[in-house]
């Protein structure tokens, strides 16, 4: 694809080079390959922006692991590097923050920044898109003022020639709505599973509402499940896995300085940025079409069983104070969020010799 041709969206990615999960770059193969082919089926111009964050200096460096399509019609790819150096800077800020190795959001600003599209599309590198995704995406103009989620459902890992003739329903294994999670138990088909995912989570939905002025059942909630008032609005919007996909215009990215860069830890950073569209007067937008997850081990966690207690979470349901407005109170960050007053060194992949 030549760089003179106009990308109607941006894809915002991170990536680095220590596999995390234990097969990262084999996740990240599998969803470049799908995206590759979905475009070109679907004859879409789309940037994608990978922002190497903290790469390793003595392992391979990450544009060398992957094989990257060439001379491909409708995809350019932008990768930009925000070295260790940097990395450290953030973690000796003053700000009380996990001292983890990639800062996700922190990264994911740095693209969005720098997206040249004038819609941009935050997600990750383990994420394969529904083929009906971008051929709706063609004949439809999107909302500048609203902002688009999608359900997640969660698959066992496949084969690359696995992933090309599509997602095996018998693989997937959960899903994420914006009623919540349903995990499925293996004695299930999957239409049964599909189908109770979205009756339990509408029947939770409304357990929850029946429940929730019954404050004093608040002490017995690491028990039972329920869900006080304050954090109704949960069940309201989808919230669920939001870091894998949250769409919207570029303009209001820029409006609200994209993910608060002042967070402890990744978790609820995401939702965060969803309090502050609706807080803004965007509308959400749920796409009938779901993002597909490859499911891997988990290196790092962080949601403990009493969620409620956790800083980020609390901080969520304060900001949720705010979810009408006015979205001031909710904007964190500085003019120069997403590292707009630093150079980073900028490929175009694959590189040439």
């Amino acid at each position: 694809m030549s760089t003179k041709i106009s990308p109607c969206l941006s894809i915002v990615i991170v990536v680095r080079n220590d596999n995390y999960g234990g097969d990262f770059t084999q996740r990240f193969q599998n969803s470049l390959n799908s995206l590759s082919g979905q475009l070109i089926k679907a004859q879409l111009p789309v940037e994608l922006v990978l922002v190497n964050y903290n790469p390793l200096t003595n392992e391979m460096p990450f544009e060398k692991m992957i094989t990257w399509p060439v001379d491909h019609p409708y995809l350019i790819i932008r990768m930009i590097t925000v070295p260790s150096e940097v990395h450290e800077e953030w973690l000796r800020d003053g700000k009380e923050r996990m001292k983890l190795p990639v800062l996700e959001f922190i990264a994911k600003n740095v693209g969005i920044r720098r997206a040249s599209a004038s819609f941009v599309l935050s997600t990750n590198a383990d994420i394969v898109f529904d083929d009906r995704l971008f051929y709706w995406l063609k004949k439809h103009e999107l909302e500048s003022g609203a902002y688009y989620r999608s359900d997640r459902f969660d698959f066992e890992k496949l084969s690359e020639d696995d992933l090309l003739k599509g997602i095996q329903v018998s693989k997937i294994w959960k899903i994420y709505t914006r009623l919540g999670l349903y995990e499925r138990k293996k004695w299930k088909p999957y239409w049964l599973f599909r189908f109770l995912a979205f009756v339990y989570a509408r029947w939770g939905r409304g357990y929850s509402i029946l429940l929730a002025p019954f404050s004093f059942l608040e002490k017995y909630r690491n028990i039972i499940p329920y869900v006080p008032k304050r954090e109704l609005f949960l069940l309201k919007y989808h919230f669920h896995a939001c870091g894998d996909f949250t769409l919207t215009a570029k303009e209001n990215w820029e409006k609200l300085r994209g993910y608060p860069e002042d967070t402890y830890s990744a978790m609820h950073t995401d939702s965060l940025f969803l309090i502050s569209c609706l807080a803004s007067g965007l509308k959400e937008n749920i796409l009938p079409y779901p993002v597909y997850h490859q499911m891997h081990t988990n290196t790092f966690e962080h949601n403990a069983p009493e969620y409620y207690n956790d800083k980020m979470f609390k901080r969520l349901v304060e900001a949720s104070r705010f979810i009408n407005g006015p979205v001031d109170f909710l904007i964190t960050n500085p003019e120069n969020w997403g590292m707009a007053d630093k150079e980073f060194e900028e490929v175009i992949l694959p590189l040439t010799t």
